[in-house]
This record gives structure tokens, C-alpha cells and sequence, in this order.
């Protein structure tokens, strides 16, 4: 299996535990662009159709970046919870600047991935499932997609554990799920580097 088909199994195999692929006759869940764009669509039509009120306080109206700051790094600024020293620090690898992957993300979840295309493929991807801190069903799918897991400790999360050679790191941060994934061409087991990259990560959150 390729890498990058190895970081689209990653983010499959979380869709999966979750209910959120495969449920709809086949179609792809709606991404983060397409759920934006609709429910502009719906706000704009509700502001042609109504008059305004005396009387109504400015502070009443919601404030549009809450929702983003309540999913745990929100959907595009999931790209900023690792930065470029962060990943050539603990990896020794030279990654392009953060991707929101517009495809694997959905309403549902946020994913972004880092490339290093160097002489040596990699990639970093950073999942995230706001207001999610079910982990068992994650683990279990991860285990039926990619075999046995390992309990590892991340600091500030909780439940975390590994899989695939320790590519592969899931875990509880606060009220989301969250899961971060190093993924080379090295065979050797990376579990270390990426238990680096998930502390960072939620340190960032």
C-alpha cells in the first residue's frame, strides 16, 4: 500500500467507526467547503426575507468564529496545530506547508495533511473530530482496518493508543477525538516520533 493511500485509510477507517462513510448509498459526505457554502446560501435568503426589528441588540447576534473555536481547532485551522519547525524538528524531515484536505474532511471532521517530497516520501496527517471523545469505537476500527494496537501515553490526552507500527496515534483530547499520523517510507517503528507530533498537536488545541 502506497503512503498516500495508507493516509486516506487512516481517515477511512475513523469515517468508518463513525458512521459517516458508507451509510449514503456510496456518496462522499459533503465537505467543509460544501457545508459552508449551503448554509450561506440559507442565511442569505433568511436576511432578504426579514425586517428588521427595533430594538435589537448588536450583542445578540452570534458571533461566527465560536463554532470554529469549539471544534477543537475548527476546519481549515486544523492545519494550524503543527507547524513546519514543529514537524522538521522531531522528524529531521523538511515538510510543505499544511494542505486541509477538502476531500477526507466533512462537517463531521477536519483533516490536513503535511507532504515531505524529498528523497524519501512522507506524510503527516492531523484528523480531527470535534465535540467526539468516544476513542473505543475509533480503536476498534482502527484494529479491524490495520491490526493490533499498543496503549501509549501522550501528554494532555487521555486513552491514546497506537497502531501500525506506531504511524499511527488515536486518542481524547478534551471533548474531541483526535488522530495524528506519521507516515514514511522507513519501515522501522516510528511510535516515538509520532507520539512528539500528537503531544504538539494537543498542545495546540
Amino acid at each position: 500500500m502506497s503512503i498516500r493511500m495508507w493516509a486516506g485509510t487512516a481517515a477511512f477507517a475513523t469515517g468508518m467507526a463513525m458512521g459517516m462513510v458508507g451509510c449514503s448509498g456510496g456518496d462522499d459526505p459533503p465537505s467543509v467547503d460544501e457545508v459552508t457554502s449551503e448554509e450561506s446560501a440559507v442565511d442569505d435568503t433568511a436576511a432578504a426575507t426579514e425586517e428588521p426589528q427595533a430594538g435589537t441588540d448588536d450583542e445578540d447576534a452570534s458571533d461566527p468564529t465560536e463554532e470554529t473555536e469549539a471544534a477543537g481547532g475548527g476546519d481549515a485551522d486544523v492545519c494550524a496545530l503543527l507547524g513546519d519547525a514543529d514537524l522538521e524538528d522531531v522528524t529531521g524531515l523538511a515538510f510543505d506547508q499544511g494542505v486541509f484536505d477538502t476531500d477526507l474532511s466533512s462537517d463531521l471532521q477536519y483533516v490536513c495533511n503535511w507532504t515531505h517530497s524529498g528523497d524519501t516520501l512522507a506524510i503527516v496527517q492531523v484528523l480531527v473530530l470535534p465535540g467526539v471523545g468516544d476513542v473505543v469505537s475509533q480503536r476498534d476500527s482502527a484494529e479491524e482496518w490495520m491490526g493490533a494496537t499498543e496503549d501509549v501515553e501522550v501528554a494532555g490526552a487521555t486513552d491514546a493508543y497506537s497502531v501500525a507500527s506506531g504511524s499511527i496515534i488515536g486518542m481524547r483530547a478534551g471533548d474531541d477525538f483526535v488522530q495524528v499520523s506519521y507516515m514514511s517510507a522507513d519501515a522501522d517503528d516510528v511510535t516515538d516520533m509520532t507520539v512528539e507530533l500528537a503531544e504538539i498537536v494537543v498542545g495546540n488545541l
